[in-house]
């Protein structure tokens, strides 16, 4: 087995410990490879065994890369901070936007889907941890404005996003996770009876996803743990 495939068996397991220990099923969990700076003959490896979604930080790379895998069936994620002037390129050529994280950027994509007729599905970031150096909504701005946000045409909010702080222990993070899943708990109270489902949570990393799948998540993302050091950087 090359080291991809080894190192997707060893994070399956993890996964499927971490699911079990919380009663979850193995398929609630969408294992979601961080391509960032990866090779395309690493990113093809990662294809040939299953895996088709892949996740980007940066535009230009995104767009780079889809032009190499124009064909495949691939569902690209984009997980990188997000600002105005990206969203003309975004809207409609990728599957989630994982990082809106203020109100006037989920009205641009809004505007952008609409004169695109398309509807392009995101994800709300929230600063669970409240760092001034991460972007997201707080918690209670989110409640307040979700009704105003959820019906804005075509937007579908799938759900929410986290980024908690970088720590030795996981356990310290839980409580984020926690949070996080929590609020998406009372969003789903708030939400109209005609809007979408608040379906998923991405939270958790190379070095916490157990933790982050014990406490709701359904996406995690996971970079070099799976796809090896990046060419250049490592």
């Amino acid at each position: 087995m090359d080291g991809i495939s080894e190192r997707l068996a060893s994070l399956n397991n993890q996964v499927r410990d971490a699911c079990a220990r919380a009663n979850r099923s193995f398929d609630d969990i969408l294992l979601l490879p961080v391509t960032k700076r990866q090779s395309i003959e690493a990113m093809k490896q990662a294809l040939s065994l299953g895996l088709n979604h892949f996740a980007e930080n940066y535009l230009q790379e995104l767009e780079e890369k889809q032009l190499a895998f124009q064909g495949q069936k691939i569902h690209w994620h984009f997980i990188g901070r997000l600002q105005s002037k990206k969203i003309k390129s975004l809207v409609g050529r990728v599957q989630l936007i994982h990082s809106v994280d203020r109100v006037d950027l989920l009205e641009k994509i809004s505007a952008r889907s609409v004169q695109s007729n398309v509807v392009q599905s995101v994800l709300l970031q929230v600063n669970t941890s409240m760092e001034d150096s991460k972007g997201g909504f707080a918690a209670n701005e989110l409640v307040d404005q979700f009704r105003l946000v959820e019906g804005l045409p075509n937007i579908r909010i799938e759900g929410l996003m986290a980024m908690p702080p970088l720590v030795e222990d996981p356990e310290e993070v839980r409580r984020d996770f926690r949070r996080l899943s929590d609020l998406r708990n009372e969003l789903q109270k708030r939400r109209s009876e005609t809007s979408h489902s608040l379906k998923h949570l991405s939270m958790g990393t190379s070095g916490d996803f157990p933790v982050a799948i014990q406490e709701g998540a359904t996406i995690i993302r996971v970079g070099t743990a799976l796809m090896g050091p990046r060419p250049g950087y490592e």
